[in-house]
């Protein structure tokens, strides 16, 4: 996935989850975790641009 479209994803979902633990009166981490999870999953770190920025030469 590019850099751009994957941090506004990240951006998007990081303030719908703040939203979303507002309304319903729970700890914004609950979700932010379970969010993030969630990504890791869909975005393994073999295909990341992070793991083409830090990995060893």
């Amino acid at each position: 996935m590019p850099v751009a479209p994957y941090l506004a994803l990240v951006l998007a979902l990081g303030a719908a989850c703040q939203l979303l633990a507002y309304r319903a009166k729970v700890p914004s981490i609950l979700l932010l975790l379970i969010v993030g999870f969630g990504l890791g999953q869909v975005v393994s770190p073999r295909r990341s641009w992070a793991a083409r920025c830090f990995s060893p030469a």
